[in-house]
């Protein structure tokens, strides 16, 4: 009865909180990962910062040598970045500039296949051209290979979720939690960790737990909202959480009724 209990509580809690977030805006919607627009091509460099992660679309066109001699297309990331996606590869006549390229008349149809193979996930990668890598591809005139979109982006785990401040937070406490094994220490720790977060900050705290699934630290924010809510009228509730009233008497009552458990 008590598990049953507690469990219809922490539901109550969540509820309440997923209410509040979506009013208050204490939910955080910023994206963690940056998605920038610049371009470069092969011989150009990159000026901008990366102190966030970014992404940046590589291209290149290569028509084959009039000797027939092999053709390298280089494709360099910056330091710990790799390359995450090809859209588009084809060993044939393209059409079309960087991020538009089309496939023209003929073309080697495994050309992405082959591409992806060589280059996906690495930071460096180094292509050529000759028949005997993609196959002939039956064009008449000028060969070429055109890459677009190949994206060096920053090989980390992305959270849009989120934000790094309350990120920073998380892995506080999961320091923590697997640094110290006494639980008495543990207790106190979680104590003084809830007891110095602001009220917004609570609830970010909690909404990332719940996306990132780390019971412990979801459970200890239930139980501090809880303990925030335990003896409380629901008028010094909703003065609270600045909530403004918008049930009627007989609304009011029937909601007490159905949900009795919660006012015991």
């Amino acid at each position: 009865m008590g598990d049953s209990h507690c469990r219809c509580l922490h539901g109550f809690i969540l509820l309440v909180v997923l209410f509040l977030s979506f009013v208050f805006s204490f939910a955080s919607k910023i994206d963690v990962s940056f998605h920038g627009d610049e371009k470069r091509s092969l011989s150009s460099s990159i000026n901008s910062s990366l102190s966030e992660s970014a992404e940046y679309t590589m291209c290149a066109t290569h028509k084959e040598a009039k000797d027939g001699k092999p053709i390298a297309l280089d494709f360099d990331c910056e330091q710990g970045y790799v390359i995450s996606k090809i859209t588009y590869a084809d060993y044939g006549q393209s059409t079309g500039s960087c991020g538009k390229f089309k496939r023209g008349n003929c073309g080697a149809s495994n050309t992405l296949n082959i591409v992806n193979k060589k280059c996906l996930r690495k930071e460096k990668c180094k292509l050529f051209v000759p028949d005997k890598i993609f196959g002939p591809s039956h064009c008449k005139g000028a060969l070429s290979l055109g890459m677009a979109e190949d994206d060096c982006a920053d090989n980390g785990i992305p959270l849009p979720n989120v934000t790094s401040k309350i990120l920073l937070l998380v892995i506080e406490y999961c320091k923590k939690h697997v640094v110290e094994s006494k639980e008495e220490d543990l207790k106190k720790w979680d104590a003084e960790f809830m007891k110095k977060m602001e009220q917004s900050i609570l609830f970010d705290v909690m909404m990332a737990a719940n996306y990132l699934n780390i019971q412990s630290l979801l459970d200890l924010t239930f139980q501090t909202v809880a303990d925030l809510l335990s003896g409380k009228t629901p008028g010094e509730i909703r003065s609270y959480f600045n909530i403004e009233n918008d049930f009627t008497a007989e609304g009011e009552a029937e909601i007490r009724k159905v949900n009795q458990w919660a006012f015991e």
